[in-house]
């Protein structure tokens, strides 16, 4: 046993290496092709060659950040595509947050950067596809990890269905021990012949004890061991393990954006927050004109609303209804009762209403994209009505999100919206925000919301 886990961790190592390679080299070769396009020529100059080696930097060691070189043998390429897609985006915010501190932007073509990193994507994608097919005709993927079951049946059933619905996993479930919740810990020999690549103990928490017990039998086992808690009657969200200065802790219900993660959102929100609010400007100050001379009153409207860890800010729009229009009709929905000006009625058909927005992103108490805010009297109602509702605070506020692009805008169900705020935050990655981004751009601003 002991040699052939050291064969498929020589297998793995190898594999990994491989595909690190293959993204260097398609990096590499993506800025030689796209400064021939540019340029017309392959000489490239020394400071666009320091950059190409930040970026080689950045994906041999910044990579495995973004789960790029996780679950090595998984062939559903829409997950493979989004990993690379959030690799590709977080170095694109690394390099060009780094030109614009170096104040060396101005020295540096946009058009090939953008080319760059656009054909990196898609030569890691094609040369990725192409070495996992030549290895699979030749048998080089049979690598999956062996693994012996133990624990109450309930638990163990979960695993073995959940497994099976992934067919891209590394992991096989070769042996299941099922033993008797009433005799948990006084199962005997559990070691015994066990040849399997891991052993995973699955059970309810309240068997943590009894698990360690249990583990100290497999003192002659060479495998990996691993407690797979059933934590299905718990409402989990963005579950995971951390390291609580020394001691470890079940993630039940947390923020996904902490640490690194927490840094590339933050760059995505202001790097992009800035080309926006630069890019729409004509366009605000051209609203601003036409809500002065339509109607009386300010151009702005200020509301409070609830962000992120239940703290109330002040959300910025344009104002579409006549002054003091919103005091006298205060209810939640119910769109087209409200007294909206003629002006008013263009910029919500088309969201224009929502740029000044961008001006909470840049503040720090929105975001691009995340659940979107509530007044705070509203929420105080949801909270106690809504399954689950303040969870959609573990993470800023959005201009769009999950929800919005997905249609539930406006005058629509609150479950079905909160449901997708919640998946949002348990599945959260910059390809995710991307994606959003994009089909919010690509969707454009007309009829993509109900109010």
């Amino acid at each position: 046993m002991i040699r052939s886990t050291f064969a498929r961790i020589d297998h793995d190592v190898r594999l990994l290496s491989l595909l690190v390679l293959l993204d260097v080299f398609s990096l590499v070769l993506a800025a030689d092709l796209a400064h021939f396009l540019r340029f017309q020529h392959l000489t490239v100059r020394p400071d666009y060659q320091l950059i190409i080696f930040i970026a080689v930097i950045f994906i041999v060691f910044g990579f495995a950040n973004f789960r790029v070189y996780e679950d090595i043998t998984n062939h559903d390429w829409g997950v493979v595509a989004t990993r690379l897609l959030t690799g590709y985006g977080a170095l694109g915010l690394a390099l060009v947050s780094l030109l614009f501190i170096s104040k060396t932007s101005a020295e540096f073509s946009r058009i090939w950067l953008m080319t760059w990193l656009a054909f990196g994507f898609l030569l890691s994608i094609l040369f990725r596809k192409g070495s996992i097919e030549c290895l699979k005709r030749q048998g080089g993927l049979e690598s999956r990890r062996s693994v012996t079951l133990i624990g109450t049946s309930e638990a163990c059933t979960r695993i073995c269905q959940a497994l099976e619905k992934n067919r891209g996993s590394q992991y096989v479930i070769h042996e299941v021990k099922w033993i008797d919740e009433m005799y948990f810990k006084d199962s005997a020999n559990l070691s015994g012949d066990i040849t399997t690549d891991e052993i995973w103990f699955c059970a309810p928490l309240r068997y943590g004890r009894d698990v360690a017990e249990m583990s100290k039998q497999m003192s002659t086992y060479s495998g990996d061991i691993r407690y797979v808690p059933d934590l299905d009657d718990l409402a989990v969200l963005n579950h995971g393990v951390s390291d609580l200065g020394g001691f470890f802790s079940i993630n039940l219900s947390c923020s996904p954006l902490q640490g690194l993660k927490q840094v590339l959102k933050s760059l995505e929100d202001y790097v992009l927050g800035l080309f926006l609010v630069a890019a729409s400007s004509p366009v605000m100050l051209l609203v601003a004109i036409g809500i002065k001379m339509t109607s009386s009153g300010p151009v702005l409207y200020r509301q409070e609303r609830v962000g992120w860890n239940g703290r109330c800010f002040d959300m910025l729009k344009f104002r579409s209804m006549a002054v003091g229009a919103d005091s006298r009709n205060q209810r939640w929905g119910g769109a087209a009762t409200k007294e909206v000006t003629g002006f008013g009625a263009f910029l919500r058909k088309t969201s224009l209403d929502e740029l000044p927005q961008l001006f909470n992103v840049l503040r720090g108490e929105m975001s691009l994209v995340g659940p979107r805010p509530e007044r705070s009297e509203y929420v105080e109602t949801f909270k106690e009505t809504i399954p689950d509702y303040m969870r959609k605070h573990l993470v800023k506020a959005g201009i769009t999100g999950w929800a919005q692009v997905n249609g539930l805008r406006g005058d629509t169900d609150l479950d079905k919206r909160i449901e997708y705020d919640l998946y949002y935050i348990d599945n959260w990655s910059l390809g995710l925000d991307f994606r959003i981004i994009a089909r919010t751009v690509l969707g454009g601003f007309l009829n993509l919301r109900n109010n």
